[in-house]
């Protein structure tokens, strides 16, 4: 006699085959029936990368938030920002505040060095004691901001072995930060139309 059991497996796999079909999860169905497609960022919205955890983020927006141009403007103010988890043998950190749709050498909005590894954050543009900002290709180091409707904003803090010189430039920590961090966190939000 016959066993019926691979008939019923494959009807079975048949089966969720058909009805594992569907979107490809880009889009979302609306209660009333209308299809919205899912924005994708291309910048990664919340990001880290090392021991322990390390994470940063905005206090008045979420990873990947479409936020109003006044949090990211141009008002000489960068939005508060905080981090945790930073890892044992962090010598100091850097922030990097970058324009992902900007021209290349307009990227970085903004840069800081110097941060003690036990600060908690940046709130209405103080720096801890010890911090500098980083002289920008345009040769200004103060918050430039960004403003433009659809730029992506990205903040990237890297927890990095030991102290960089005071003359540091962009490139410079650039680089510091991509070759050989103890740690990277970033945060990143979409800046919205006013």
């Amino acid at each position: 006699m016959r066993s019926i059991r691979p008939v019923v497996v494959t009807c079975a796999v048949v089966i969720m085959m058909a009805t594992s079909c569907g979107t490809s999860g880009r889009e979302l169905t609306t209660p009333d029936g209308t299809v919205t497609p899912v924005p994708t960022v291309g910048v990664v919205a919340n990001l880290a990368d090392g021991p322990g955890g390390m994470a940063i983020r905005g206090v008045a927006f979420q990873p990947g938030d479409v936020v109003d141009p006044g949090l990211t403007g141009v008002d000489g103010e960068p939005p508060d920002i905080v981090w945790t988890h930073i890892p044992a043998g962090t010598a100091e950190l850097a922030l990097i505040a970058r324009d992902a749709d900007a021209a290349p050498d307009e990227r970085v909005r903004w840069a800081v060095a110097g941060l003690p590894p036990r600060s908690a954050g940046i709130r209405t543009g103080a720096l801890p004691a010890g911090a500098f900002e980083v002289e920008r290709p345009d040769g200004v180091t103060t918050w430039a901001g960004v403003s433009t409707t659809g730029h992506r904003v990205q903040f990237v803090l890297c927890a990095l072995p030991g102290p960089v010189p005071a003359d540091i430039d962009v490139a410079g920590l650039q680089d510091r930060c991509d070759t050989n961090p103890i740690g990277v966190a970033s945060v990143a939000v979409i800046v919205g139309g006013s």
